[in-house]
């Protein structure tokens, strides 16, 4: 398998809590050679604030292995100029991106 795609709330935690197994099957999947990757829909937090979420509630996570809208976003739009109308916490998760704002051309 290429890889597995987990998402984040609601089946690895609800509100904060991990679902009772979840941190053992996912330690379980990573022994058997699996590649993992987090999904969420979470376009206010970055990638690395939410990978360190996920490791305080006992989780395997590196922020790579989380993709999110707001990276998803990034990767489709590389190399373009763009206005980015978001949270400013997740900035940094669109590297790649020439970002404009007022005064553009």
């Amino acid at each position: 398998m290429a890889c597995i795609l987990l998402d984040v709330d609601g089946v690895l935690h609800v509100s904060g809590e991990p679902i009772p197994g979840a941190v053992d099957a996912l330690g379980e999947l990573r022994r058997r050679g699996h590649t993992l990757r987090f999904v969420t829909n979470n376009s206010t937090t970055p990638r690395s604030v939410l990978a360190e979420d996920l490791r305080e509630l006992g989780f395997e996570a590196d922020e790579n292995e989380l993709q999110t809208t707001p990276r998803a976003a990034a990767r489709e739009l590389a190399g373009k100029r763009v206005l980015a109308l978001v949270m400013p916490t997740v900035l940094p998760d669109l590297d790649g991106l020439e970002l404009v704002g007022e005064g553009a051309d």
